[in-house]
């Protein structure tokens, strides 16, 4: 089942970009972290249709 990821009122005034890899060559992912609210997105799909918020 998919759920709606949660929409901040406010974009973030300080944002977090980090780059990974799962295993090098083939699968990478995307972290973003709203630095001021403590909340984390990550996307490990090749576009933004596979962003998630992480759990705190």
């Amino acid at each position: 089942m998919l759920t709606a990821t949660e929409v901040p009122e406010q974009a973030p005034r300080l944002l977090g970009v980090d780059e990974f890899a799962f295993q090098k060559g083939w699968r990478y992912g995307t972290v973003l972290v709203d630095v001021e609210a403590a909340r984390a997105w990550t996307s490990c799909g090749p576009g933004l249709g596979d962003v998630r918020r992480v759990a705190a």
